[in-house]
């Protein structure tokens, strides 16, 4: 009777045994799980913060105070949008739909990083060839332009590529589709023509109504204002001599870009 006692006693023993480290086992696993759990929690964590977005900027309050001072030849909306885009640690972006990427453009952006650096501007070039306006609404190059989310707009009104090819009535028409279809970014907009030409006759005066018909909401810069008289040969010196003196030179085409640049920077 005794043996089968302690026989029966052993047994209960065994499976107090057993079933303790059956808990014990599966506690350390949990452990082990949820340490590794958290371990892959903050690792991803550490991996989204350490990439920053090509967006994102910081820029101390003496150099945003010196930025902001450039940026005074810009219109008062665009002043205002730009600085609380900056002073919300992000970049202003601004975005270009102007004919080709020319040596203008290509010096603007030079200037742009070489007075605000590489933390400021985020800047998006949407070029056309020949296109006229009509043909810049058919190839939807605004819902690129709006889908880069832009502060501040520059566009380049193609009022010789117009001239050349579609009615005044369709330009100024199709021009002012563009603008309407770029105002829904809520951007501040500035508006150019495109080059002056040397001896132009109808040409100039396109570019006298579309300035003088252009909404009070964009910003007009006439740039043209730094040229010699049209029919001088002084502006004739400014072209390319190509049959038709439509093309500026490099001495015009600085001209050109010394004022966008003044309009952006203040000098």
């Amino acid at each position: 009777m005794f043996k089968k006692i302690m026989y029966f006693v052993v047994i209960i023993a065994g499976i107090v045994v057993v079933a303790l480290g059956y808990r014990f086992y599966h506690s350390k696993l949990s452990d082990v799980a949820s340490h590794s759990s958290h371990q892959m929690v903050m690792k991803s964590s550490q991996e989204k913060t350490s990439t920053p977005s090509s967006n994102q900027t910081s820029i101390d309050s003496a150099n945003m105070t010196k930025y902001f001072t450039l940026l005074q030849n810009l219109p008062q909306a665009a002043q205002t949008t730009v600085e609380n885009k900056v002073k919300n640690n992000k970049k202003a972006v601004l975005t270009l739909l102007v004919q080709d990427d020319n040596n203008v453009t290509k010096a603007l952006k030079t200037a742009l990083t070489a007075n605000y650096g590489d933390s400021f501007w985020k800047v998006n070039v949407i070029t056309y060839a020949q296109d006229t306006s009509s043909a810049l609404l058919a190839a939807k190059l605004t819902d690129q332009v709006v889908a880069t989310h832009p502060d501040v707009i520059l566009y380049e009104a193609p009022l010789l590529n117009d001239n050349l090819n579609i009615s005044q009535d369709e330009s100024t028409a199709s021009n002012q589709a563009v603008l309407t279809a770029l105002a829904q970014t809520k951007a501040a907009i500035l508006v150019e023509p495109s080059n002056p030409i040397y001896n132009g006759k109808i040409y100039p005066t396109w570019n006298a109504a579309f300035k003088a018909t252009l909404p009070a909401q964009y910003t007009y810069l006439d740039y043209w204002t730094n040229f010699p008289d049209g029919a001088s040969d002084a502006m004739k010196a400014l072209v390319v001599d190509d049959g038709n003196y439509r093309t500026l030179n490099e001495a015009g085409q600085k001209i050109w870009s010394d004022a966008l640049i003044k309009t952006f920077t203040t000098k």
